[in-house]
């Protein structure tokens, strides 16, 4: 038997060892998110995981792997939920092929991501997919950037909040111990209720005035995204103010008060 081989010399330090491998497995069918599987910032995210949610979530970081742990977060969803949520980018959380390639860094690389910010997003992530079913317009529930519009929609709500801006800042005491993490998911179904109200009211209208929501084309673009978040956001900033709806922070209180009872 003879097998062709290419044998490169190379010191192990040097940085055209990154890009002769890179271009090496281009040709073949090697991802970006392979490459970023054993990078520090994977790796980081994986022994977090290990040390905080040890026996019950599994950081998910190369294709293929498998656990017996009862939650699998993919890296790639976690891409997708911190670009929608914490970079406000949900119009390009479609573009997986950029997830972990130039958009890595950007996602990944700020000291603010770490296992517990993305548990929470996994969370939020989790309540949207419960709550699509009450979307009016069954091909808007059926779009998957729909999901990420609906994350993106949650941060805006929650940036008028205190509790919920003490939230973005640092997710940590919203998931842990392991039990507040109901608390967090029933606070957010109530704000994700009101805000879909009014998002199936505002397509409602559009379908009424003949301009009808062109999903497919508009959640890809800034300016859409934007503008439809703003035509939510202002109906249920003001059900708020007249105390028609309840606040995150009245209903994580809530949320809170109700554990507590059950447990009593």
């Amino acid at each position: 038997m003879r097998i062709l081989a290419r044998i490169i010399q190379i010191d192990p330090s040097s940085e055209l060892l990154g890009t002769i491998t890179h271009h090496s497995n281009n040709q073949n069918g090697i991802k970006p998110r392979d490459f970023q599987s054993n990078s520090p910032m994977q790796l980081r995210l994986r022994n977090e995981f290990e040390r905080d949610y040890a026996g019950t979530v599994f950081y998910r970081i190369s294709r293929g792997e498998q656990s017996e742990l009862p939650e699998i977060i993919d890296n790639e969803l976690a891409a997708r939920m911190l670009l929608a949520f914490d970079l406000e980018e949900p119009w390009t959380s479609h573009q997986t092929y950029k997830l972990f390639d130039e958009l890595h860094s950007k996602i990944f690389a700020r000291p603010e991501v770490d296992a517990n910010r993305i548990v929470a997003l996994f969370d939020i992530y989790r309540v949207v997919e419960d709550e699509l079913n009450e979307v009016d317009n069954e091909l808007l529930a059926k779009y998957t950037l729909t999901k990420f519009f609906l994350v993106y929609l949650i941060r805006e709500a929650l940036n008028g909040d205190p509790t919920g801006q003490s939230f973005v800042a640092n997710p940590r005491s919203f998931v842990l111990p392991d039990r507040k993490r109901e608390i967090l998911r029933r606070a957010v179904a109530g704000v994700l209720r009101d805000l879909i109200v009014d998002l199936n009211g505002e397509v409602q209208e559009r379908e009424d005035a003949g301009t009808p929501f062109d999903f497919k084309r508009d959640l890809k673009s800034e300016s859409a995204v934007r503008g439809l978040a703003r035509q939510i956001l202002g109906p249920y900033t003001k059900a708020i103010k007249r105390d028609r709806a309840p606040s995150f922070t009245a209903l994580y209180e809530q949320a809170g008060r109700q554990a507590l009872e059950g447990s009593a």
